[in-house]
């Protein structure tokens, strides 16, 4: 969870809130959340799709702020800069748990183009290994000095978060084939989303992609417009189920309705936006392994539509 994050630097997270058609963080609500306690903006790209980095990095610049960007289910995902998402910021972030794009169980990998910031993110992630620099990991650079009983190691706090070589070896395996499993979800979002424009019905109202954004479809995320028509999100899920579908996931609680963060009241700032989206997202699964099992779940969204827009 991002809040662990900042808690976890001893910071206090600031809410801020999403546009309600992109279903990401809202530039316009990330200036009114700015006060001169405010050292980073951490954004969190959705379901694939990219913030608007371009506004977000004008807003970083004005303040003399650094920007954090968990890409976690944005693999491949750009801009309409084409410019990849991960890379607009100071440090980009992109885990390889098991639902992910790419995947060697967990764990995850950071990126950043400043060599101070690169340094230190190695150290802090190998235990504050002083020798440890931004080019290179190697801790045992030299047996005199290890074997020295006056070598001092650690240059900062740190933690363990070393990815074992196994999980490496088999993250690396998967970047060798990003681009084919990359295209594979967003073949699977990009038929979701012809299957909601066929039937015309706006039960599902999808997330939209912005002109010239490349969406990565970590899933297919809709706003679940079954209010409108007197239908309940478990009710079409389960319809949707019943015709063969994988299921349909909601969306995560807003971090400051966790509690571990509300019982402790950790944070300021409400998301209004967030909260009613929340409660009505849908997220179809886009990790199909073929083109059999896309066209599958095509034709299950197909008469899950097709069902319910009868009965309206």
């Amino acid at each position: 969870m991002c809040g662990y994050a900042v808690t976890h630097a001893n910071a206090t997270p600031v809410y801020a809130d999403v546009c309600k058609d992109t279903f990401l963080i809202d530039p316009e609500d990330i200036k009114k959340k700015i006060t001169p306690k405010t050292k980073a903006i951490m954004v969190v790209h959705l379901y694939g799709l990219m913030c608007n980095m371009e506004e977000i990095e004008k807003i970083a610049k004005d303040n003399g702020l650094y920007i954090l960007e968990d890409c976690a289910q944005t693999f491949l995902a750009t801009d309409h800069r084409n410019i990849l998402a991960g890379t607009a910021g100071d440090v980009g972030s992109w885990s390889f748990e098991n639902s992910k794009h790419l995947s060697c169980g967990d764990g995850g990998i950071v990126t950043t183009n400043n060599p101070i910031l690169a340094e230190y993110m190695r150290q802090f992630a190998h235990v504050g290994f002083k020798n440890i620099t931004a080019s290179s990991g190697k801790v045992r650079i030299s047996r005199d000095k290890f074997q020295n009983p006056e070598w001092k190691r650690h240059n900062i706090i740190a933690y363990n978060y070393r990815l074992p070589e196994i999980c490496a070896a088999v993250a690396l395996s998967q970047v060798e084939k990003m681009d084919f499993l990359c295209d594979l979800r967003h073949r699977m979002g990009i038929a979701y989303l012809e299957i909601v424009n066929e039937t015309g019905f706006d039960i599902l109202i999808p997330q939209v992609t912005p002109k010239n954004y490349k969406n990565s479809y970590y899933s297919f995320a809709a706003y679940f417009n079954g209010e409108k028509y007197g239908i309940k999100w478990q009710e079409f899920r389960s319809k949707y189920i019943e015709f063969g579908g994988d299921g349909i996931y909601a969306a995560w609680q807003l971090v400051y309705n966790e509690p571990c963060f509300k019982n402790s009241k950790i944070g300021w700032g409400r998301a209004p936006i967030a909260e009613n989206l929340q409660t009505n997202m849908m997220q179809f699964t886009c990790n199909q392994a073929n083109q059999s099992e896309i066209e599958e779940q095509m034709e299950c969204l197909r008469k899950t539509l097709n069902y319910f827009k009868k009965l309206c």
